[in-house]
């Protein structure tokens, strides 16, 4: 069943990312040496109902009850994905090391999606996103089954050289808001984004190993000494209205 159910899952992802019923947040966890913890974490309890309309797939009636009954936690490895998937890869070593974990209760409408990567550098966070838009898929369509498709795609932001790091500062350049997803001004994908995603939330949280001293950036908000977020409403990224630049020096 759960061999099932995943790429049910993954497929109905492609329908959510075009609505308004998911939220993102993004968390960096900081140490001293620049090293740290990255996570994009996508809950999507709010459109979960959705998700059970897609169990109408299955053609037996006993299958499509026991999904709606389904609890599932898995993790995929990028290390475990098929050559195929990591050709357009440039930097496998660094990819390689990210996970994505899938949970699900339908009784209880959750679903959430996290994708983990632990970095040695803040600049590979730049270099994983890189190598996530330059994949057509992460090989979960062959790992997991044919109707998974591009679903195994997951959103994340992907413009390059964001991300820099010296002693006691953590800083993250402005770029455009297309490019923060992939794409160019006028792109039809970027246009449908803005069309469907309205209301929906990307917002970012910095964990620093040190009490914060200054924040250059606009609209954060400090919940306590070691903690900076950002949230954003993602068509005003994509329309450049606000952005994700910041400089965080920190003791």
């Amino acid at each position: 069943m759960l061999r099932k159910c995943l790429p049910l899952l993954l497929g109905a992802l492609m329908v959510l990312t075009g609505s308004s019923c998911f939220n993102i947040l993004e968390t960096i966890r900081l140490n001293k040496d620049g090293s740290g913890t990255y996570t994009v974490d996508m809950d999507l309890s709010e459109a979960m109902e959705m998700v059970v309309q897609f169990a109408g797939a299955f053609e037996d009636q006993e299958e499509s009850e026991d999904f709606m009954n389904e609890v599932m936690d898995t993790v995929i490895s990028f290390a475990q994905a098929p050559d195929s998937a990591k050709t357009g890869w440039e930097y496998p070593e660094v990819t390689s090391r990210a996970s994505m974990q899938v949970t699900m209760d339908a009784p209880a409408e959750s679903m959430r999606m996290q994708i983990m990567l632990p970095f040695n550098t803040v600049e590979e966070i730049d270099q994983f996103g890189a190598d996530l838009a330059r994949t057509e898929d992460l090989g979960m369509a062959g790992a997991l089954g044919e109707n998974a498709g591009s679903a195994g795609k997951p959103v994340l932001l992907s413009a390059p050289d964001q991300f820099g790091f010296s002693k006691g500062t953590l800083s993250r350049k402005r770029v455009d808001g297309a490019a923060l997803f992939g794409g160019e001004e006028g792109d039809e994908d970027i246009e449908m984004m803005k069309l469907f995603l309205g209301g929906a939330t990307y917002t970012v949280r910095y964990e620093l190993p040190g009490k914060v001293k200054k924040v250059t950036g606009e609209a954060f908000e400090q919940p306590d000494k070691h903690t900076v977020v950002m949230e954003r409403d993602i068509t005003d990224l994509l329309d450049n209205k606000t952005d994700l630049a910041v400089e965080i020096r920190f003791k």
